[in-house]
């Protein structure tokens, strides 16, 4: 017997699997995601788009497909509850969850705006309305999304 070869033998299956193993661990943390969380990173993604295009007048068709697919996400993610509500006390949830919802409404109203500046063509004023809605997200986040996955 090759002891060389008995090696590779051995060697090789623990190779692919540390390989491998990142995979693995990156389709957990997909599986472990909520419901709101997989709205909010849709939200994001769109976000990120948006903000790199939103300036350009050429794109405006697609900035405004970006702005309902957020709207979409956003208005999903309205009626989805946070994972960690368990962590407020029972008696406080009810308004915690109005807030939740007045949180989530003042951004839906942020991005209204957002759309409204697109479609009149004011590509300059729609890049800035888009740092009142990253304050909002920031806001949002600080306050509800503490370890929402």
């Amino acid at each position: 017997m090759n002891p060389t070869r008995s090696f590779f033998d051995k060697a090789l299956p623990l190779a692919l699997l540390l390989a491998l193993s990142p995979l693995a661990a990156s389709a957990q943390d997909k599986e472990k995601d909520t419901p709101l969380a997989t709205e909010m990173k849709g939200m994001s993604k769109d976000f990120k788009q948006l903000k790199k295009q939103i300036a350009d007048p050429t794109q405006k068709a697609s900035s405004l497909d970006l702005l309902a697919d957020i709207e979409k996400h956003v208005k999903a993610a309205r009626e989805l509850t946070p994972k960690n509500i368990d962590k407020v006390p029972e008696a406080d949830r009810a308004a915690w969850m109005t807030d939740f919802k007045k949180q989530i409404d003042g951004l839906l109203a942020a991005y209204d705006k957002v759309q409204a500046a697109v479609s009149g063509d004011q590509f300059d004023q729609a890049k800035a309305l888009l740092d009142d809605v990253l304050k909002l997200k920031r806001e949002g986040h600080e306050k509800f999304a503490k370890e929402e996955k």
